[in-house]
C-alpha cells in the first residue's frame, strides 16, 4: 500500500473531521438515550393509568370511570423521586 503524505493543513483538517465524526456519534448516542428514557417514561405512565383504571373497575365495576389525572401525576412524581 502506498503511503499518503498529508500537508500540515490537510492533517489538521483530517483531525477535525475525525473529531466531528466522534462528536456526531456522541450526539447520536445521547439522542438515542434520551429517546429510550422518554419511551420508558411513556410506558411507565401508560402502565400507571391502566393500573388505576383496573383498580377502579375492581372496586366498583358498575361505576362509570372518569379520568383522574391528578392521581397519575402524584404517583408519577413519587415514582420519579424513588429512581433519582
Amino acid at each position: 500500500m502506498k503511503d499518503i503524505i498529508l500537508s500540515a493543513k490537510d492533517s489538521q483538517r483530517f483531525r477535525e473531521l475525525i473529531d466531528d465524526k466522534n462528536a456526531a456519534e456522541m450526539a447520536i448516542r445521547a439522542a438515542m438515550t434520551a429517546a429510550q428514557d422518554s419511551m420508558a417514561s411513556y410506558i411507565k405512565s401508560s402502565r400507571m393509568v391502566w393500573e388505576h383504571i383496573h383498580e377502579t373497575y375492581e372496586t366498583d365495576p358498575k361505576k362509570e370511570y372518569k379520568a383522574d389525572y391528578s392521581y397519575l401525576e402524584r404517583r408519577y412524581v413519587v415514582t420519579q423521586d424513588k429512581e433519582a
